[in-house]
């Protein structure tokens, strides 16, 4: 955690040693300024896990693009063939799978906050929900002649 963030925050929020030693200063902020202490650290370490989150996300980005682009192809493909032939797209499919894929969006940005550990691969894996889900509501748009 060298990002500098915490020493910044940390000047900012707390006298230096010499003004925190003095006996006046000690009586009055003993409690105080250990738990500011303890909440710069919960920060730092939030930020610090956002920071390895999106670095993360920016190397699987190559690979999921290809994914992505994968799935597009196939639910256009899909798309396509339910035109030609008398297959059913079902706007209720359509709409649950945009819903889906909003809803697992959010979810992705709300796991870059999470102030918890995750395992790397879950951003892995909701990153392949939502190129499937992506896919399987484009092959479900309406039919247009």
């Amino acid at each position: 955690m060298t990002s500098g963030i915490y020493q910044t925050l940390h000047h900012f929020f707390i006298p230096p040693k010499e003004v925190l030693q003095k006996d006046d200063f000690k009586r009055i902020s003993s409690p105080w300024y250990q738990w500011v202490d303890g909440r710069l650290q919960t920060f730092a370490y939030v930020i610090y896990q956002l920071i390895l989150r999106v670095i993360l996300f920016v190397a699987l980005l190559p690979y999921l693009s290809v994914l992505f682009l994968a799935a597009l192809f196939d639910g256009v493909m899909t798309w396509k063939l339910k035109r030609t032939n008398f297959d059913y797209t079902s706007p209720v499919f359509h709409r649950f799978g945009w819903n889906l894929f909003t809803h697992l969006m959010l979810g992705l940005m709300m796991l870059f906050w999470l102030p918890l550990p995750l395992h790397p691969l879950l951003i892995f894996i909701v990153m392949i929900i939502v190129c499937v889900v992506f896919g399987f509501s484009v092959g479900h748009v309406q039919k247009r002649i």
